[in-house]
């Protein structure tokens, strides 16, 4: 009888151990999964008026505004709509050049180089200049964290509580590295007890074309076509209203 309570109690004690050990992998995978890429308390974008991004948002979502050219037909009008928003916004442009870089963001004229830069139209570009790629980009907002499509399902109120309206969410291509998409927060809120989060984005050819859905309806989606391992990448513009 005491050798099979030692027994037991050895068992028990390395049972515990095991789980113990498996609770803090899984810890830290969360906790990773929920760390910021970069913060950034320098960011130049204290002049972002988030007022008039939901204004222009309101207004030119399901209409475009005719002053930008569409780009729906070279690889989509979505992070040209998200620049349009956060210029419109207040954010200065950067200084021209004939060989614009992930430096530069502007746009004057379609044509690219004086007229405009690949980081206004270009999703992967637009990360380059306003966030992280792999480790190396401007970082010009405040702060940009990832997410799989999946882990940003179960962290909507982590999400919710952190972004404002008027910044930014895209999504990567988790075979290829690409970003292939862009969103902007148009609305947010999440009630107590806090288990029931919405945010409203406001978009350019999305998946039901030009205009507002829910990031658990778009999530949603991307799971039910296959990429649930897709990087979510969120971007706060600025670490204020």
């Amino acid at each position: 009888m005491f050798l099979k309570t030692s027994n037991n109690n050895s068992f028990r004690k390395t049972t515990f151990l095991v789980i113990v050990i498996l609770g803090v992998i899984f810890n830290a995978i969360i906790i990773n999964a929920n760390t910021p890429v970069f913060t950034n308390p320098n960011a130049d974008t204290s002049d972002y008026n988030r007022i008039e991004s939901i204004n222009y948002m309101d207004d030119y979502t399901t209409e475009r505004n005719t002053y930008y050219a569409s780009f729906s037909g070279i690889g989509g009008n979505c992070t040209n709509f998200a620049s349009q928003v956060l210029e419109n916004g207040g954010l200065p442009f950067t200084e021209q050049t004939e060989y614009p870089t992930e430096e530069h963001w502007y746009y004057y004229t379609p044509s690219w180089g004086m007229g405009r830069t690949s980081t206004w139209p270009h999703s992967h570009w637009f990360r380059k200049h306003w966030g992280d790629v792999n480790g190396q980009g401007v970082r010009r907002s405040y702060r940009q964290t990832n997410y799989t499509v999946y882990e940003a399902l179960n962290s909507l109120s982590d999400i919710a509580n952190n972004v404002m309206l008027g910044d930014i969410i895209q999504y990567t291509d988790s075979s290829d590295g690409q970003t292939y998409h862009s969103q902007v927060v148009r609305e947010r809120y999440n009630p107590y007890p806090f288990n029931n989060p919405y945010i409203e984005m406001a978009e350019h050819d999305g998946v039901w074309g030009d205009g507002f859905c829910s990031l658990r309806t778009f999530l949603q989606n991307r799971v039910q076509v296959g990429r649930g391992n897709d990087w979510v990448s969120v971007i706060e513009i600025k670490s204020s209203w």
